[in-house]
């Protein structure tokens, strides 16, 4: 059942588009023609529910639940999601560095892209308790998740308590950038190899945006540990181009193009694209 919708009475149709676990279907050789629907139905006990059983595939199903108004406006879809077969959940961490100084336009463009990250793995399913954020200011209100001043203690703590437990982790870092450095408050900086250590062998997608990236995420990549996807702003001589309290960067085009529903590949190729046309800088 799903609660937040309209009453009964102003609804003529609510229905649930059921997407499968993607990673399983990517190794199916059937070709996929159309998701399978679940019409829903009004309780006065439970609201709008719908059933079904057919949950055949291990791993994570989404439900994107639509409603049609009696004038045959459709919403935008609600998303609710259930694992099957495993307990293990997705989890995230976002990382702001450097201060919060309400005059530094730096940290403004910080703080609008970790917002966008936290709404874009919202809408994509995660849960506010397997989100943790580390900022040293504070967020908009509607960032609901845990957030708490960033620090090397901290960050080593959050990601050994995620990463109990997690199917996998995505964990995006935006702030001040040094070669081989990143800036975690006033007081301290990490490197590549310290991250890496407290990721461990969890599967992992990671979002680097700082200036010489390329330089950090060096450390990141290990043969060893193949599951890592790591995503680097700019190379590792460069730094980052943004602008508008980071309407315009790297941050803003890829979680945009995540959110849009584009896959990591062309949400990276669509940002570095979109910063060569927007200042005729070449990010690589």
């Amino acid at each position: 059942n799903v609660s937040g919708l309209p009453a009964n009475q102003i609804l003529s149709r609510v229905w649930a588009v059921v997407i499968p676990p993607l990673s399983n279907l990517q190794q199916s050789e059937k070709p996929i023609l159309d998701f399978p629907t679940v019409e829903m139905a009004w309780s006065e006990t439970n609201g709008w529910e719908g059933e079904f059983e057919n949950l055949s595939l291990m791993g994570e199903y989404r439900f994107m639940i639509y409603y049609m108004d009696n004038q045959g406006r459709t919403s935008v879809p609600i998303q609710e999601t259930a694992n099957v077969g495993s307990s293990d959940q997705r989890k995230a961490v976002i990382v702001v560095g450097g201060n919060a100084d309400p005059e530094n336009q730096d940290w403004l463009e910080y703080k609008a892209n970790a917002e966008l990250a936290y709404q874009t793995l919202k809408w994509q399913g995660y849960q506010d308790e397997n989100i943790e954020i580390m900022s040293p200011g504070t967020l908009e209100s509607n960032v609901t998740a845990n957030v708490n001043p960033p620090s090397a203690g901290g960050f080593q703590a959050i990601l050994a308590l995620l990463g109990d437990g997690a199917k996998d982790l995505v964990l995006y870092m935006t702030g001040p950038g040094k070669f081989e450095r990143f800036v975690l408050n006033d007081s301290e900086e990490i490197s590549a190899a310290d991250v890496s250590g407290w990721l461990g062998s969890l599967e992992t997608l990671i979002v680097y945006d700082a200036d010489f990236s390329g330089s950090f995420i060096k450390g990141l990549s290990n043969p060893a540990n193949p599951n890592r996807i790591i995503v680097a702003s700019t190379s590792g001589n460069q730094e980052t181009h943004s602008f508008s309290s980071g309407n315009i960067s790297f941050s803003n085009s890829f979680w945009h193009q995540i959110f849009n529903g584009e896959n990591v590949w062309d949400a990276y190729l669509d940002a570095k694209n979109a910063i060569q046309f927007a200042t005729g800088y070449k990010q690589v």
